[in-house]
């Protein structure tokens, strides 16, 4: 494309621009004097490129326009129109800035910077009849041809949207099944090894925890008959003081409580810096923890929460008898006790 730039008054004749264009009195003896320094030009060298970049634009966006109303290819059929009618890519930087879903960004991969959105029913697309036919059909399926769109306009329709993270490992051949059935928020792993076994292309896909690593390393393993018949030793420890500690927790709870309601929260050593920022924060903004109770698994992180003006319950005792079992189950202690006082 070739863009010839009119810059003065005689090539202005040519064109027959000159009225309304120019408010200069100009001397038709000197009307040819097409020089930088001279009063014939109409418009200076940024505003005539801002007017040809604003021209190129709107011819690129009638071309997209006619692009797209050319798409006669759908990109579902039917037999996926029950969970995938559509799709569009979303910005992953927008996206995560419209959506906190509580992991942190990771932008440092080129091949990690968009979100790909699949619309489950034709009701969900976007409002804009182009960018709806973009996002239903394809002149040809190339990825570049799955429009870009903005987090607002590609979700404006979407009553639920369920997000799914998964990593981008360049040496994991991944993939990635969407199957219409009953809703599950359970993501299931398949991988061509077993327990003990690394990764091997020769393997069929079967069904594996999801604890399992790439070398065979199962990370979530269950625990063995000894290791039960031991911890329910340990548990004697935790049945034997409970009557003892119900008094000792009731008392707190009833001080504490607001309307009814307590805020529980646990917290050993290694999360403590976490519990400091989160008091911290909270009174910076006026919020109010007289009714937290803190349930800790070791005397510094109970030392630290009676430092910050928490409520704080914990038993050395039990912990020291128990060799550390009590950090283990004070979950369950945290919510049999709580319940049991009908907060």
């Amino acid at each position: 494309m070739i863009v010839v730039k009119i810059l003065c008054l005689c090539a202005a004749f040519t064109f027959g621009v000159r009225t309304g264009v120019s408010k200069l009195s100009i001397n038709i003896n000197t009307a040819a004097d097409c020089s930088p320094g001279s009063n014939n030009w109409f418009f200076d060298e940024n505003e005539i490129e801002k007017k040809v970049e604003e021209t190129i634009g709107d011819l690129q966006h009638n071309e997209e326009s006619l692009q797209i109303t050319a798409r006669t290819k759908q990109r579902f059929t039917r037999k996926t129109a029950g969970f995938a009618v559509g799709v569009a890519k979303i910005q992953k930087n927008e996206f995560n800035s419209k959506f906190d879903y509580g992991l942190p960004d990771s932008l440092d991969k080129p091949e990690d910077t968009d979100v790909l959105l699949i619309y489950g029913h034709e009701k969900s697309l976007p409002n804009d009849e182009l960018l709806k036919k973009a996002s239903t059909h394809t002149s040809g399926g190339a990825i570049e041809d799955i429009p870009l769109l903005g987090a607002n306009e590609a979700t404006e329709n979407c009553l639920t949207m369920n997000v799914i993270v998964t990593d981008y490992n360049s040496n994991d051949k991944k993939c990635l099944a969407i199957s219409g059935n009953y809703e599950s928020f359970h993501l299931q792993k398949w991988a061509r090894q077993k327990e003990g076994v690394a990764l091997n292309s020769a393997r069929p896909l079967q069904h594996v925890g999801r604890g399992l690593v790439s070398n065979g390393r199962e990370y979530f393993k269950l625990p063995t008959d000894s290791q039960i018949t031991r911890h329910w030793k340990r548990l004697n420890v935790y049945l034997d003081s409970l009557s003892a500690n119900e008094q000792k927790l009731g008392s707190i709870l009833k001080r504490i409580a607001v309307n009814n309601f307590v805020v529980v929260m646990v917290c050993n050593l290694g999360q403590s810096i976490l519990l400091q920022n989160f008091v911290c924060n909270a009174r910076a903004n006026n919020i109010s923890l007289s009714n937290v109770i803190i349930f800790p698994t070791d005397k510094q992180t109970y030392d630290l929460a009676i430092g910050l003006g928490l409520a704080a319950f914990y038993d050395e005792e039990v912990s020291a008898r128990g060799s550390g079992f009590f950090a283990i189950c004070d979950r369950f202690f945290l919510l049999n006790e709580v319940y049991f006082f009908a907060y």
